[in-house]
């Protein structure tokens, strides 16, 4: 089974985030080294900021993990993110969460009354954008 846009980025991301704990203690290594020799202080305190940055980094990434920004935004409201004609389709149906959303195959949305081909690939195209896809869809790149 292929994996989705989202799911390879989230394995992205551990990976970098494994690389920058690795070069996190590599760098600590240094600053070890560093402070056994006699005069330290320039380079010592170089080290040190790169550890400073590697940390910041971690944070950020921390931050805006992408499983918590799908989660955040999964509860979000579709009305800024498609046309009115579609979210009001949407809306009339009951479907106001792009988490409501994804519980729809596109066949169930096709069902819907007034909801035509040009709704469900504005709804494709914005969910693959994101790296998610309706349910039973096996559009995964």
């Amino acid at each position: 089974m292929a994996i989705t846009k989202f799911e390879k980025l989230q394995n992205d991301l551990i990976d970098v985030k494994r690389k920058l704990k690795y070069l996190g203690c590599f760098v600590d290594g240094v600053l070890l080294e560093q402070r056994k020799q006699p005069n330290f202080s320039e380079e010592f305190s170089v080290t040190v900021e790169i550890k400073k940055e590697i940390e910041l980094i971690l944070e950020i990434i921390d931050d805006n993990d992408l499983e918590k920004s799908v989660s955040v935004n999964s509860g979000k409201s579709l009305e800024n993110i498609l046309t009115v004609r579609t979210f009001n389709i949407l809306i009339e149906n009951d479907i106001k969460t792009l988490h409501h959303l994804l519980d729809f195959s596109s066949v169930d949305l096709l069902k819907l009354p007034r909801f035509g081909r040009n709704s469900l690939t504005e709804i494709q195209y914005y969910l693959s954008d994101i790296g998610l896809s309706l349910k039973g869809s096996n559009n995964a790149d």
